[in-house]
């Protein structure tokens, strides 16, 4: 743009380049039998209880480690979180019957006085991926915890305004964005008619 309006060139030859098209991110969620290995190290890994939260909370990886202890709930099964738009600021994010032993526990071992993880964003990032590595579980990306969260409550029926809410999203097609329903689900599904 500047050399054409400074008459350095006549013609704007990058508005012929064409580039390819960027393939769509491949995007999944953990499976129940991943998940209950996970399950399995809750109790010595904090980066267990990390993929744990974020599944069953449907949160970020950058809104759990930016969870303060005191937004957390425990007693009244909530916690105070989220990031990024208004819907996301500062939600209600409820904590499951099974979920609170774990973000108990989580609490208990944080090095922070003050957030529930206490590490920074490269640190984080490499704990999650060398402890998936260890443990023998596929890599997903920390981000598709919240995909997880999506998938198994739309498999398990939870009210879409529900889930939506709980996302912190304005519409409910961003958090269908967010659902991988496996064959298996749709198919107990259509046996119910």
């Amino acid at each position: 743009h500047y050399a054409l309006a400074n008459d350095i060139v006549a013609k704007n030859y990058l508005s012929y380049v064409e580039l390819p098209m960027t393939p769509k991110p491949q995007e999944d969620a953990y499976t129940d039998e991943e998940l209950s290995t996970i399950w399995g190290y809750v109790h010595s890994d904090e980066e267990a209880r990390w993929i744990i939260i974020m599944a069953y909370c449907g949160l970020r990886p950058g809104e759990l480690r930016q969870i303060k202890l005191n937004n957390i709930h425990l007693k009244e099964q909530y916690m105070i979180g989220g990031i990024k738009t208004d819907e996301g600021r500062d939600r209600t994010i409820p904590l499951a019957d099974r979920i609170v032993p774990v973000v108990q526990k989580q609490i208990s071992c944080s090095a922070s006085e003050n957030y529930l993880v206490s590490c920074g964003y490269n640190q984080f990032y490499d704990r999650y991926k060398t402890f998936l590595e260890l443990i023998g579980i596929r890599y997903l990306p920390p981000r598709l915890c919240r995909h997880t969260f999506a998938t198994r409550s739309a498999e398990a029926e939870i009210a879409p305004a529900i889930i939506q809410s709980i996302m912190g999203h304005r519409k409910y097609q961003t958090t269908l964005g967010y659902t991988h329903i496996r064959t298996e689900k749709k198919v107990e599904s259509v046996n119910r008619l």
